[in-house]
């Protein structure tokens, strides 16, 4: 299993447990067909296309695309004391989960999560768990997974080229995610994160998710 604490939050195991099984729950009662990573990578590529669309359009159909890789996707809210945004584990070698928190709101780490575990499926052995928490140490696993989540959503050589031209203006963002098809946000998040620009800046271009996981109002 690959899993830090971080020092800034006082974790519970129970229930980083207790998440982690109501997410295998919902997994038991939905079908997938056998997994498949040349698919489940044309899946991704198709994902992508999805960002800039809201969640009632989005979830129904990337949670298909994921299950017809023999993927399965659930959302499960954050319990007390998990701090934790995602985790990625094999129920069987043709079935693989998912689990993203939706500790973060923003469509900009809500894509960003996705991907990053979408990766370790790809890149690491099927025996792996893998539970992402807030914290400065970075292995090797999830340093590839990092970089594999950035480039798909961003090409390294055009973020490259994009952020070597000045000044990075509003419209110039907007121009780039239209051009990579892709929910402006992810530009934005991209930015802020590697600090080419203030995280203070072009925060209107980033949306915030209520997924139907969530939405108490219904």
């Amino acid at each position: 299993m690959t899993y830090r604490r971080s020092p800034a939050f006082t974790t519970s195991l129970k229930s980083i447990a207790a998440w982690l099984r109501i997410g295998e729950l919902k997994a038991e009662d939905i079908e997938t067909h056998p997994f498949n990573k040349a698919n489940f990578r044309r899946s991704l590529d198709k994902i992508r296309q999805l960002t800039h669309l809201d969640p009632p359009e989005f979830e129904p159909r990337m949670k298909e695309l994921c299950r017809e890789a023999g993927v399965t996707l659930v959302f499960v809210p954050e319990l007390p004391r998990t701090h934790v945004s995602e985790a990625t584990r094999w129920l069987s070698p043709e079935k693989a989960l998912i689990i993203q928190s939706l500790r973060y709101r923003k469509d900009d780490h809500f894509w960003f999560t996705f991907f990053h575990e979408a990766a370790h499926i790809l890149l690491h052995r099927k025996h792996a768990v893998f539970i992402d928490e807030e914290s400065n140490y970075t292995s090797d696993e999830k340093a590839r997974a990092v970089a594999f989540a950035a480039n798909h959503l961003i090409p390294e050589a055009r973020y490259n080229s994009f952020v070597c031209v000045r000044p990075l203006s509003r419209a110039r963002v907007l121009a780039l995610a239209k051009e990579l098809g892709i929910a402006p946000g992810i530009v934005v998040g991209r930015l802020q994160h590697d600090k080419v620009v203030p995280f203070s800046w072009f925060q209107d271009l980033k949306r915030t998710f209520i997924l139907a996981e969530e939405d108490t109002s219904q």
